[in-house]
């Protein structure tokens, strides 16, 4: 049997070693990866080069240590969104009136990309 190793330990953050490299750390100060500078920099566009490969890093770092967070949020919104759509059917029909297909449309339409946000992020609708 194999083992399937975790990912990185969180949380990753981020070295601007200078000005052609940034490096990003897992919790545990091991090194994740480099990202480097466009080839394309010369003197002209090196400040613009720079601050796109600190941005880029930022983003991943931000990206990995909210994963958890944002996917617990959708399961918590998905699970309302359920619920709400479920309520909003029974009491109309309790009341005796049909059911209103675009309130209900636009709660199943956002369900529908929450799970699919889900899906993508290695969530509960995986």
């Amino acid at each position: 049997m194999t083992d399937t190793p975790a990912h990185t330990p969180l949380p990753l953050s981020c070295t601007h070693n200078s000005w052609e490299r940034s490096t990003i750390y897992d919790a545990e100060g091991y090194e994740v990866c480099t990202i480097a500078i466009s080839w394309e920099a010369d003197e002209d566009t090196q400040e613009h080069f720079e601050a796109l490969k600190d941005a880029k890093a930022a983003f991943i770092v931000r990206a990995c240590n909210s994963h958890y967070q944002l996917v617990s949020a959708l399961e918590s919104a998905n699970t309302l969104l359920t619920k709400a759509v479920g309520d909003i059917v029974a009491y109309r029909i309790m009341a005796g009136k049909r059911s209103s297909k675009s309130a209900t449309a636009e709660y199943v339409e956002a369900i529908n990309a929450i799970d699919a946000a889900l899906s993508q992020a290695g969530g509960a609708s995986d």
